[in-house]
């Protein structure tokens, strides 16, 4: 299935890289990749977001990047909308499923968002995809994953891991902020508190028996049909 890929632009005055939710129509801009200019599109119906002018040779960076262009863009993309506080970042907890904003230090006037940011951890030399700084201190690491997830052991908290593709693909139509989902494996407050772990009615092999998280243990006939999906030979 073709995925619509929303990546950024380089401001011809600030020779910064900027995501099309907060470009401005008044800048110019230029391909990241091709360095030719670039038009960005900002209607009230389709998704904002930068193409090409026509070209006999055209660059196919916003319609079908390669993978690697992809996890090589996602990066500048993550900083620009962390550093315009435009995005939000959540996890699924591996134990009870609760979906849980994950709440990070404030961007302040101080801060610097810096992209592969080279740090001392645990006696090795680490680099983060993305980083928040102030005055010279990790406030929050963001990683893109590629093909393997970083391990937890390497880095300091708080800190998020998220899908390329996923970076590229969130845009929206308003102002509200953008949501990404954390890819790393963790258990809620909650869950990490009480140690608690679902309970199936598959355990048993009973239908309606016991206290099960998904169908409930109930009886009734009406969800027989969540048993049989969820629980049955669990």
């Amino acid at each position: 299935m073709h995925h619509q890929y929303y990546i950024g632009a380089i401001n011809k005055d600030t020779d910064e890289y900027v995501h099309p939710t907060v470009a401005n129509k008044t800048d110019q801009h230029i391909c990241p990749d091709c360095e030719k200019d670039v038009i960005l599109v900002k209607g009230e119906i389709r998704a904002h977001h930068f193409r090409h002018k026509a070209d006999s040779n055209p660059c196919n960076l916003y319609n079908h990047p390669g993978e690697s262009q992809i996890h090589k863009y996602a990066k500048p993309t993550l900083k620009s909308l962390i550093e315009e506080e435009k995005i939000e970042f959540t996890r699924d907890c591996v134990r009870c499923d609760e979906v849980c904003e994950i709440i990070f230090p404030e961007i302040t006037e101080n801060s610097r968002i810096t992209l592969e940011h080279r740090f001392n951890y645990k006696e090795n030399l680490r680099i983060a995809d993305v980083a928040h700084i102030i005055n010279g201190e990790i406030k929050a690491i963001f990683e893109v994953c590629k093909i393997h997830q970083t391990c937890s052991e390497n880095r300091p908290e708080p800190w998020v891991e998220v899908e390329a593709k996923s970076v590229l693909t969130l845009t929206n139509t308003n102002n509200e902020l953008l949501r990404i989902k954390c890819i790393r494996p963790e258990k809620c407050d909650k869950c990490a508190e009480t140690g608690y772990k679902k309970k199936y009615c598959g355990g048993c092999k009973t239908y309606g028996g016991g206290n099960c998280d998904y169908c409930g243990g109930m009886s009734d006939e009406s969800y027989r049909e969540l048993w049989n999906f969820f629980c049955k030979g669990m």
